[in-house]
Order: structure tokens, then sequence, then C-alpha cells
């Protein structure tokens, strides 16, 4: 008799255990995705930023070769020189500043420094005097190619914390170019 009064539809103990359980996977699930959203979303938001930055530096140097002048196989008319000196990697390229299209005196040569040992990127628009300008400090790796038929290479590698390894939290971008110095040009 103490059966018929029991409700069918009353829940055990188990039973609301178990919806808990499921319910907390549920919202554990959704709240990993969340996380894992916000650091891909962090990540490139972070590298965006470097993009930003690492741009400009491509542009700049590209902007230099296109106006070189000079020889880039002859050293005493060089258009472009790597000078390795007092922990500097130094890249001159000849500017023609009287722009008649010769190599000539009236040149002057526009300086990239980059300090491997502190990751720091510098220019000058001429190499004999005035102050340098920081294009970056969180260059890693920078280069500039000699000339193959007319044609240099430029790579800049920046990480958000240069002195730290690269991950998701501290994302690196490299960006490569080629330039192509004026005496090898179409125009």
């Amino acid at each position: 008799m103490i059966r018929q009064f029991r409700s069918n539809k009353a829940m055990t103990l188990v039973e609301l255990i178990l919806a808990i359980v499921l319910l907390n996977v549920v919202i554990l699930t959704g709240l990993s995705m969340e996380l894992g959203m916000r650091r891909i979303f962090s990540s490139t938001d972070l590298e965006a930023q470097l993009l930003a930055e690492t741009v400009p530096i491509i542009l700049k140097v590209t902007r230099d070769i296109n106006q070189a002048v000079g020889d880039v196989t002859n050293v005493s008319n060089y258009a472009y020189t790597y000078i390795p000196s007092g922990g500097y990697n130094r890249y001159l390229i000849r500017s023609d500043m009287n722009f008649n299209g010769l190599a000539d005196s009236g040149d002057r040569f526009a300086e990239y420094r980059y300090a491997p040992s502190t990751y720091i990127l510098e220019f000058r628009p001429d190499s004999t005097s005035g102050g340098y300008t920081l294009l970056s400090d969180r260059v890693t790796a920078f280069s500039i190619s000699p000339a193959v038929n007319g044609t240099s290479s430029i790579s800049v590698t920046l990480r958000k914390d240069a002195s730290l390894v690269a991950n998701y939290t501290n994302p690196q971008i490299t960006l490569n170019s080629n330039a192509q110095y004026r005496g090898y040009s179409y125009n």
C-alpha cells in the first residue's frame, strides 16, 4: 500500500547529482572555449601590432635601395655595403643627394645599424654625421643581403619581448622583401 502513494515524478539523489555533474561539464566546456578564443585573439592582436611596426621598416629600407645609386658590384663606387663593427651590423646605402643619377662626392650613405645583443635597429640619413633614429627595440633579426642581379633581399624579425622565446603570449613576426637598385630598374 505504501508504494501506491509514492510519486513517479520525484527525482532520486543520484539523478540530481548526475544532472549537476552534466551541467558542470557543459559550463566548463563553454568556459574553456571562451578562454581559448581570448588567447587566440590576444595573440593575433599582438601579431598585428608587430606587423604594424615591421612594415614601415621594410618600406623605408626598400625605398632607400630603390633610390640608391652606384654599382652594386664595384667596391670603389658601391651602392651598398655591410660593415660588422663594435657589436653592430651596419648597412650603408648610397643616397643620390644631388639627384643627378650618378655616384659622386655629393652623395651620402643612409645607415641602418642593428645591435643583435640589445635588439635595437636604428637609422640615420647620413652615415657620417647626425644622430640615429630608433626604428625598433624588438628586432631579433635584421639583414640586407648583398645584391644579386641588382636586387637585395631584406629580412626583419620582431618579437613582442625580444629577450624571451617566441610562443603564443610572446609572438614573433618575420617579413621578407626584395628591393632593386636604381641602376637595374626598368624606369
